[in-house]
């Protein structure tokens, strides 16, 4: 009797344990410009409502990347790279295991008139 309570006791830890591993929330993304095309160098920022460390990562250059949450739930996403616009997303929901995010970034352009006046 007393080995099967002290093999019982590892295996309670592994059950918790790997209970804990599929609440996490795994975010594969890309960033893109108005055209479809990938974006690399944005900073990708996910926040948490209630916490204040975001989770941040930075986009490869085909414009994928990758990020872990600690948990399901409302997150703020926040993307940026010099020459385009910021992107910001309130209240993205995301459950637990895997998602996918999309974020478009608009290029930033610049806009010139002229007017003659005779």
């Amino acid at each position: 009797m007393y080995l099967m309570r002290h093999n019982a006791r590892p295996l309670v830890g592994l059950v918790l344990f790997c209970g804990g591993l599929h609440a996490q929330v795994a975010i594969s993304g890309r960033v893109v410009d108005e055209n479809g095309a990938g974006i690399g160098g944005v900073r990708v920022e996910l926040r948490a409502a209630e916490r204040g460390n975001p989770n941040v990562a930075s986009s490869d250059p085909a414009g994928n990347f990758g990020l872990n949450l600690p948990e399901a739930g409302a997150y703020s996403v926040r993307a940026e790279r010099l020459g385009f616009f910021v992107y910001q997303g309130q209240g993205q929901n995301f459950d637990a295991g895997p998602s996918q995010l999309i974020i478009t970034l608009n290029h930033l352009q610049e806009f010139a008139d002229r007017i003659d006046v005779v």
